[in-house]
């Protein structure tokens, strides 16, 4: 199912990345005539929220298709799991839309709340 792969990525992204004391994550799910929107967030520190944000504008902004080839080909070449592969199958596979709010919380603390589109006859 379509909507527990999309829901399982990101609630498993907020849990890899909390880096902070405050580890709670927020997870909600809306129906909306046709459109079904999953929201996660959790709180990192302003540094991993700026290597995210990175990430994420290089995500968006690419070829997805050929993003993912080279992300894949670079993840088989090191150990670190932060490549922004699985938001790029979201939205290549899983036709995802997304959407980012980054809010500063505390001194060198941020909360990153993720927002995923869905149609409903695609989910």
């Amino acid at each position: 199912n379509s909507i527990s792969f999309v829901l399982n990525e990101l609630i498993e992204n907020t849990a890899k990345y909390s880096n902070t004391p405050q580890t709670a994550v927020r997870v909600r799910v809306l129906l909306l005539e046709r459109t079904i929107l999953l929201e996660v967030s959790n709180s990192v520190t302003a540094a991993l929220a700026d290597e995210f944000l990175a990430t994420m504008r290089e995500v968006l902004s690419a070829n997805t298709e050929e993003l993912y080839l080279r992300k894949l080909e670079a993840n088989l070449e090191k150990t670190r799991s932060d490549s922004g592969l699985g938001v790029v199958t979201l939205i290549n596979d899983y036709q995802v839309a997304l959407g980012f709010k980054f809010e500063k919380t505390g001194a060198d603390v941020c909360r990153i709340t993720v927002q995923a589109n869905m149609n409903c006859e695609e989910a």
